[in-house]
Formats: C-alpha cells, structure tokens, sequence
C-alpha cells in the first residue's frame, strides 16, 4: 500500500530542506506541477487531527528535490519533463529487481525476461512492431491491407486513490481522435472493470471503475494518435 504524507507536512518538509515553491502560496505550486503531470493527483483524506487534507505519496518529496535540483541547474520545463520520464523508468526497474532476493526468483525473472526478449523479436520479424524514428511506432494493419503508424505521443504514471471510482489524469497531447492506455501496477481490488470514461481534448482523460479500490493504487498511463 502506498505511505501518503499530507500536503501541509510535505511544505514544511521542502521549506526545510531549502526546496523552491516559488514566492506564492506553495500550495499552488504543488497543484500546478499536477497539472502539468510532473506529480500523480492528490488524495483526499482525513489526516492525524481528523482535518480532510490532501496527501500525495511519500516519494513526491524526492520528486521535488529532483525538480528543484534540475531548475537550479538551468534545465527548460521540457527537459526536466524528459528527466522525470526517464527516472519514472529507472524507478519502476528498481521496484521490479528489488523483489529477485532470491536465485530461484532471479532465475524466474530472466526466464520472463528472456521470453519477452524473443517475443519483441519475433514482432519485428512479423512487422507488427517497427523501430523508425525516435519513438516506438506501433503499426496496425487496415482492412484495405495497407497500415497505419502509431506514435505514442505522451504517457506518465497517476495515483488512483481509495474509496475512489473516477481519477482525471492531465496531458495536453491528448485529442478527440486519441487513443488512451493504462494498466495498473498493484492490485486494483475489488474493482473488477476498468475504462477511459471520458477524453476532453488537449486537458486530458478521466479513468472510471466498476468499484472503489480498497488502497491507493498507482498505474501506467501513455496516448497514442
């Protein structure tokens, strides 16, 4: 289950640490990086003196030292969105390999592994999937036996928080023709459906369940055209 801390004690955290919120209300500065999608969406809930605050999960405090560390530095906002992707990724291969304490389960991973490896291969063989360009292209193949290239044009990752049945997850790139992807990272129970209620262009996209989830649950989200 994810550690939550309340956004009140997370401010007093940052100031202490000398992390930047800029000159207004910190508050807003928090809200505005979760628009932006450099942090998942806050979760509502009553805190140490029953007061209903928002609270992020712990890790956002190391997300706001990296982001301040990288402003320091000079990086553009599209850099530092770059940056934060890529450390998503090279976080969510460490929650992975934490796990293999043990050979048989070492040996378990690199035989799914090695699977997955021969199956992207294999894909390339077909021509299902092609490697042009920067990005991953997915080719889908038409009626008229012609094919069409999807390009992932943003993806991230979102809390989905308790008690919860709908979650707004901000990207601009997503439009009226998109196509919208997730797929959670823990258990969703006891919510057994899940799907992209709604899409409002270049905003964002709202994820709906079939049932509340019992703990906060975080997933994988990426928008294709």
């Amino acid at each position: 289950m994810t550690e939550l801390i309340a956004v009140s004690e997370l401010i007093k955290k940052a100031k202490r640490k000398g992390i930047d919120l800029g000159r207004g209300d910190p508050y807003n500065r928090l809200r505005y990086y979760t628009k932006i999608g450099w942090l998942p969406h806050m979760v509502r809930k009553s805190g140490a003196k029953g007061k209903v605050e928002g609270h992020y999960p712990t890790w956002v405090f190391e997300r706001l030292t990296l982001i301040d560390d990288l402003k320091s530095e000079g990086y553009s906002n599209t850099e530092i969105e770059r940056r934060l992707k890529t450390h998503n990724v090279k976080t969510s291969l460490g929650n992975i390999f934490s796990f293999v304490d043990s050979p048989a389960k070492r040996n378990t991973l690199l035989m799914y592994l090695s699977f997955t490896l021969l199956f992207v291969i294999f894909m390339f063989e077909l021509g299902i999937v092609s490697n042009r360009g920067t990005k991953l292209d997915l080719i889908n193949s038409t009626s008229g036996g012609g094919s069409t290239v999807l390009g992932v044009l943003d993806s991230g990752q979102a809390l989905f928080p308790s008690d919860a049945k709908t979650v707004f997850v901000s990207t601009s790139s997503v439009s009226s023709a998109s196509k919208v992807y997730f797929t959670f990272t823990d258990n969703y129970a006891p919510a057994t459906r899940f799907w992209i209620a709604n899409v409002v262009p270049f905003e964002g996209f709202y994820v709906e369940l079939d049932s509340p989830l019992a703990q906060n649950t975080s997933f994988n989200w990426w928008v294709t055209n």
